[in-house]
């Protein structure tokens, strides 16, 4: 029973982290929200920007799809898992508050990033990015992936 229910967690993450987020009972996919309050959403040109000085990045897609591809120094913490996405995971991983971080996930019908960035904002990180359209448009642009 429990790698029935593991299987299915699993599938879940990827099928909610790949952009195919769809209402309940309709065909519809559903865009992730436009903003975040008291966040700053930006653009690719603007993460490549804080890439290059050096900004931390948050992947909080599954961990099978960050192991195939993602922004170079990026940290994964799955934002659907609590025991690996939480305040003293994300507090380990970026000990310095006061860096900027710029969270990610699979595009525009991901709705991950969001809650994320609300939570680590909760959790005192001043400079917090929301990178809505995320490692789909970095990819487009021809940007750097491990």
């Amino acid at each position: 029973m429990k790698i029935i229910t593991l299987i299915a967690a699993i599938a879940a993450g990827v099928f909610i982290c790949s952009g195919a987020v769809m209402a309940q009972g309709t065909t519809e996919e559903k865009l992730s929200v436009e903003t975040v309050e008291g966040a700053k959403t930006i653009v690719t040109d603007k993460a490549f920007d804080l890439f290059q000085k050096s900004a931390n990045f948050l992947d909080v897609r599954t961990k099978a799809m960050y192991n195939k591809t993602r922004i170079p120094g990026s940290v994964n913490l799955f934002y659907k898992d609590k025991e690996v996405f939480n305040e003293a995971a994300v507090t380990a991983a970026f000990t310095d508050k006061t860096v900027p971080v710029i969270v990610y996930c699979g595009g525009l019908y991901c709705p991950l990033s969001a809650p994320a960035v609300e939570e680590l904002m909760g959790w005192g990180y001043g400079e917090v990015y929301y990178y809505r359209e995320g490692l789909p448009a970095w990819e487009k642009d021809g940007l750097p992936i491990e």
